[in-house]
């Protein structure tokens, strides 16, 4: 988008775990003994400091890069410094306005680099779906309704932006609004159901969209889709296959 401005912040794992609470669709207010927040203008910048002073001189010696978009009207308020080096380029955002800030952010912050430490991938914590804004009772008609996910409160910080969350002991849905709204019709999540046939004749007989499919050998599987559009696989492993 060319009203969008891309930039990028190093962070260490401190950060990075408030980030994730607010969704990673902000960074969290600074500290009384850090009076600016620096996001810079490019993605060598954030790794140089990520790479050679996070992992030196944080407790656990690890080091991130988050890119995010922050729409260009806001940043015009603001000047980019130059601090050393030509492609040492940053914003000098006082911390007073790092909410507005938070709120000029267009999607959500990604984790594009990390270093140092071992970086082990233990579970899937949840997975998370767009829908767009205003849906969320059509939202529970299918999660809940059909599906059969209890839903489950938002954070009240979270709540604000809208979306909604189903969960259950081993399955985790959030649903956060996007604006504007594009379903995913290739990419998707996997489930494993205990009766796929049923739950696409569920979805069938309540008028949401079923695609079957048998080209996977050892499942019985279907594509249904939300709502709003998104792809979601469900799987049932046929017997004596698993």
């Amino acid at each position: 988008m060319s009203d969008v401005v891309t930039l990028y912040r190093p962070v260490g794992s401190r950060e990075l775990k408030l980030i994730e609470e607010t969704g990673y669709r902000g960074f969290p207010p600074r500290l009384p003994e850090q009076p600016i927040f620096y996001p810079v203008t490019n993605q060598a910048y954030a790794r140089q400091i990520a790479r050679d002073w996070n992992t030196k001189h944080n407790a656990d010696r690890r080091g991130y890069v988050t890119r995010f978009d922050v729409r260009a009207d806001f940043l015009a308020s603001y000047e980019r410094r130059v601090v050393g080096g030509r492609e040492h380029e940053e914003y000098w955002i006082p911390a007073e306005d790092l909410e507005a800030f938070n709120d000029a952010i267009h999607g959500s912050i990604e984790v594009i680099e990390w270093y140092g430490g071992e970086q082990t991938l233990r579970a899937i914590e949840h997975v998370q779906l767009a829908m767009p804004a205003g849906e969320e009772d059509r939202a529970r008609a299918f999660y809940h309704g059909v599906l059969g996910l209890p839903e489950q409160p938002k954070p009240p910080e979270l709540a604000k932006r809208g979306g909604a969350w189903f969960e259950n002991a081993a399955v985790k849905v959030h649903l956060g609004v996007e604006t504007p709204f594009t379903p995913a019709r290739k990419a998707h999540v996997a489930f494993v159901v205990d009766r796929v046939s049923d739950l696409a004749a569920r979805a069938r007989s309540a008028g949401y969209e079923v695609k079957d499919d048998a080209d996977l050998p050892g499942f019985e599987r279907a594509f249904i889709y939300d709502p709003f559009g998104n792809r979601l696989e469900f799987m049932t492993p046929l017997e004596g296959t698993r």
